[in-house]
């Protein structure tokens, strides 16, 4: 497609996609500072110019002297690339100084009724123009977490419309205003890098045809990806663990050994004090299974939590020994036992970032200081007060562990490391342990790829693409809810875009129920699990007709686990249709059930 551009405030004016993208005038591209005041690109001077390589060109504006940010200097440059027809956007800090963000390029105007916004808010969220409805949105979007999982974003009206790639993923996040009755505005955000303004952040637009939905912009954003290499399908990791492909087609049961919540949690109920301190042996567990098993489950992918020494979210990363009460390594070494002569994998949850100040070896010049200078302090999970680990630490705890679990007869068959694919990435500026986001997310690669070595399948919580090449399973690919983000409405359009680009790289279950962790409350999650063809859960207490209804969740999983997604459609009603590469499809029902698989 042939793009061109004329420079204006805010960026540039983009044509040659069947119409034309302005920048909206009413935006204020600027610098917001460290303690909260704005540096407006307008007040500084200015200075343009052609900007011409061998590869594009296009043209650049230079600001300095910004009157509220003595010794800022910012180029930006905007071109066009010969080779692809892409609009490229560079932010270029000329000098170091301290701020918090910058807001650059401005939103597209989009005033059209029938515009359409698609974003990478956890699996999707689909905004219609003027409809609001994604007010918890409004403003920053940190990258690399539930809040922005891919490093894009599209509009798209009758005209045609563009997709916006972050060349800069660890440190470009989204600007999001979607209120009642206003057009939608999202733009990119250039974040510090440990306080200050940090190195380049690149941007790239691409434009898409009339008729282009986000199906066509996920099919953009999977090339660009598939580029990059990013793109590891689970095929490739079958490759490197060949026990990644044994868990395509089988269920997921998650189960709980001992719970203790400590009196300062969030969590803790003094009106009910029994139900803070609960304890299922790792026998009792093995029992349950053992029930399963003579329901007909035939294969199942454990997933214990509150097998560690004072149970679940508690004492990390000191956890170890396993919970005496349980059974300690004795009855953990059973339960693994029982897992696998019912032909079943034993899968344990883990946690690395959580630094509780009563673990064994807490030290504060572990911890993970802020730019700041200070340190998080929270107080919500079971085990109490806490603070985050330094992920460049991570890796040393978790070798102790796994040894330590492995001189025991008990390393897992498959290992969940907790919150690594959700939350934000960290940042340390701590000397001894300096870390930026970008590191961060290279710490806690190489806990996944230690696992991974020792033959472990590796799971994490959530999907975000800059982990998903060394991981083999999430747990959850939830929607973006009204309520606290997990539970409620959709917020727009739930729609699986990062299926749509990932699907065949990745195994993700639903919970079978109506209104699960992340689904719409009248959304059922088998029914999601056969739409999308991916995982489910068996519960603990299912009965005969729960076990038929997995078999036909993980047969028909079996059968499109391996294809791309190459389509899905909302229909009339509350109808939804997905297809697969080879001519695979499934049709859905939400009102009535019904649902309708096609094979060629």
């Amino acid at each position: 497609m042939d793009l061109r551009i004329c420079p204006c405030p805010g960026g540039a004016v983009v044509s040659g996609m069947s119409g034309e993208w302005r920048p909206r005038e009413d935006f204020c591209c600027r610098v917001i500072l460290e303690d909260g005041r704005e540096a407006p690109f307008a007040s500084a001077r200015q200075e343009t110019g052609e900007y011409k390589t061998g590869v594009g060109e296009g043209f650049y504006c230079r600001y300095t002297d910004f009157p509220q940010a003595p010794g800022a200097a910012i180029e930006t440059r905007v071109w066009v690339e010969a080779a692809t027809g892409h609009v490229r956007y560079d932010l270029i800090p000329l000098t170091d100084f301290a701020m918090r963000e910058i807001l650059w390029p401005a939103p597209m105007e989009m005033e059209s009724r029938e515009g359409k916004t698609a974003l990478p808010f956890m699996q999707g969220c689909l905004l219609d123009n003027f409809a609001g409805g994604a007010g918890r949105f409004d403003g920053p979007q940190i990258p690399c977490s539930r809040g922005m999982t891919m490093a894009f974003f599209a509009q798209y009206d009758r005209r045609g419309g563009y997709v916006m790639i972050t060349e800069s993923p660890f440190d470009c996040g989204l600007w999001v205003d979607a209120r009642e009755g206003e057009s939608v505005r999202v733009c990119l955000r250039s974040m510090a890098v440990m306080g200050r303004s940090g190195g380049d952040r690149h941007m790239r637009l691409i434009g898409m045809e009339p008729g282009s939905d986000y199906n066509r912009a996920a099919d953009i954003y999977r090339e660009y990806v598939k580029e990059a290499g990013g793109l590891v399908t689970l095929r490739e990791k079958a490759e490197r663990n060949p026990r990644a492909a044994e868990y395509v087609g089988i269920p997921v049961c998650h189960t709980i050994s001992y719970i203790h919540i400590k009196p300062e949690s969030a969590y803790y109920d003094p009106e009910h004090p029994q139900s803070n301190d609960r304890l299922t042996t790792f026998d009792q567990v093995g029992e349950k299974l053992e029930r399963l098993k003579g329901l007909g489950v035939e294969k199942l992918c454990l997933h214990l939590d509150g097998w560690q020494r004072r149970g679940y979210d508690n004492l990390h990363p000191d956890a170890l020994p396993p919970c005496e009460k349980a059974g300690g390594w004795e009855g953990l070494k059973r339960l693994k036992d029982t897992c696998h002569r019912l032909g079943y994998y034993f899968g344990i949850h883990d946690q690395y970032r959580d630094y509780f100040y009563d673990c064994d070896s807490f030290d504060l010049e572990n911890a993970a200081r802020r730019p700041d200078g200070g340190y998080e302090d929270i107080c919500v999970w079971y085990g109490g007060r806490q603070t985050v680990l330094c992920g460049k630490l991570a890796l040393d705890y978790v070798r102790r562990n796994y040894a330590r679990m492995d001189a025991h007869g008990t390393l897992p068959d498959n290992a969940y490391l907790d919150v690594f694919s959700v939350v934000d990435l960290d940042e340390c500026v701590n000397p001894a342990h300096r870390m930026t986001r970008e590191e961060c997310a290279m710490a806690r690669a190489k806990c996944f790829r230690h696992v991974g070595a020792k033959g472990v399948v590796v799971q994490s919580e959530e999907c975000v693409d800059w982990a998903l090449p060394y991981i083999d399973f999430v747990h959850h690919m939830p929607f973006a809810l009204d309520e606290d983000w997990d539970k409620g409405k959709a917020i727009g359009h739930a729609i699986p875009l990062e299926f749509l680009v990932y699907h065949e790289c990745i195994i993700a279950p639903f919970f079978p129920i109506k209104g699960g962790f992340g689904v719409p409350e009248d959304v059922d999650g088998g029914l999601l699990s056969l739409l999308y063809g991916c995982g489910t859960y068996i519960m603990e207490d299912a009965d005969e007709k729960a076990v038929e209804r997995m078999k036909a969740i993980t047969q028909w999983q079996r059968k499109v686990q391996y294809r791309p997604m190459t389509r899905h459609e909302i229909l009339e009603g509350r109808r939804e249709r997905c297809e697969f590469e080879g001519g695979y499809a499934c049709t859905v029902d939400f009102e009535t059930g019904e649902y309708a698989l096609t094979e060629p």
